[in-house]
């Protein structure tokens, strides 16, 4: 005895249909994406008849219910990834990353029964990059420099402009949080607010923006050391360097026959001369001071006179 079986769903866009009896197995094909073909299930949506795990279960037509078990087969090792490694929990392999970098891909593998990932194992793994630092912002009237593009482990050094010096850490450091070790420093202006004092002169300005410089000009009866000059600037410490010095100018020589002399500070002003007769002389009349001190102009006063002989 035959009999034709037609099956009616509603909704169904297309249907097709072809049921055979006596024991021979019925095919169910449908184009309608919520209702898949039963011989090719939605890996989204699995049927409950047609495991995954292994466990497999198929009913015939006669009703008759058969059950079996698919070994699970081993899955090959996956290197980890750079800067990183990898965890295994029975069929599944997870990607971690070292401290300071991050995990760009999908997070895990799972090995199916036939020894195969559901991942191209060499075209799907996942990556370790670097951490992307946190900004580091240049100081005003300053520059800043990140090494490794500002990915960890990033070093930041930072510079002043010209006129400028920094206060605070020269360089900071990406730890592996992201997170840099020193803030920002500042550059603050370069200046010597007061004007030096040098010894024996005058010192006045002739350029009060940086750089600064000063004047010096020694008192009368002073000149500069030979090696100094009379401009003085104002250091990247806000410090005024390399002072010159102001010595007294160098006296006219002094000579006193038939003397023994003797000079004071070199014989530069103010420098004063001491005088003795040798033996056998005497000075002469009226006696002149025992002493004669140059001007500023290095001339001595009194004149000295010769000692004369004695009689």
């Amino acid at each position: 005895m035959r009999a034709t079986l037609i099956l009616c769903l509603l909704g169904l866009a297309t249907l097709s249909t072809a049921v055979s009896l006596n024991g021979e197995q019925a095919v169910l094909s449908s184009n309608d994406p919520h209702h898949p073909d039963p011989h090719h299930p939605d890996p989204h949506h699995p049927d409950p008849h047609h495991p995954t795990d292994g466990h497999h279960e198929h009913h015939s037509a006669t009703g008759a219910h058969h059950e079996h078990h698919v070994e699970q087969k081993a899955c090959p090792d996956i290197p980890p990834p750079v800067n990183g490694y990898t965890l295994v929990f029975l069929t599944k392999t997870e990607f971690k990353c070292n401290d300071g970098y991050e995990r760009k891909g999908v997070r895990e593998f799972h090995c199916r029964p036939n020894g195969h990932y559901d991942y191209n194992i060499n075209t799907d793994r996942p990556t370790c990059v670097p951490r992307t630092c946190d900004p580091t912002p240049a100081p005003k009237h300053g520059k800043v420099y990140r090494t490794n593009d500002g990915q960890y482990p990033s070093i930041a050094s930072f510079s002043c402009d010209r006129g400028y010096r920094l206060v605070g850490a020269p360089t900071a450091t990406c730890n592996t949080k992201g997170h840099f070790d020193h803030p920002t420093p500042t550059c603050v202006k370069i200046e010597c607010t007061n004007l030096p004092s040098v010894k024996n002169g005058v010192v006045s300005w002739t350029k009060t923006k940086f750089p600064q410089e000063a004047h010096v000009e020694c008192d009368n009866g002073y000149e500069l050391l030979e090696a100094d000059t009379n401009t003085v600037r104002c250091s990247g410490a806000g410090k005024w360097v390399n002072l010159p010095r102001c010595i007294g100018i160098k006296c006219a020589p002094l000579t006193i026959f038939n003397a023994r002399i003797k000079l004071t500070n070199r014989g530069r002003y103010p420098s004063t001369v001491a005088y003795s007769c040798e033996n056998g002389f005497k000075p002469p009349r009226p006696r002149p001071l025992p002493s004669a001190a140059p001007t500023a102009s290095g001339r001595r006063t009194p004149a000295a006179r010769p000692c004369s002989a004695r009689r």
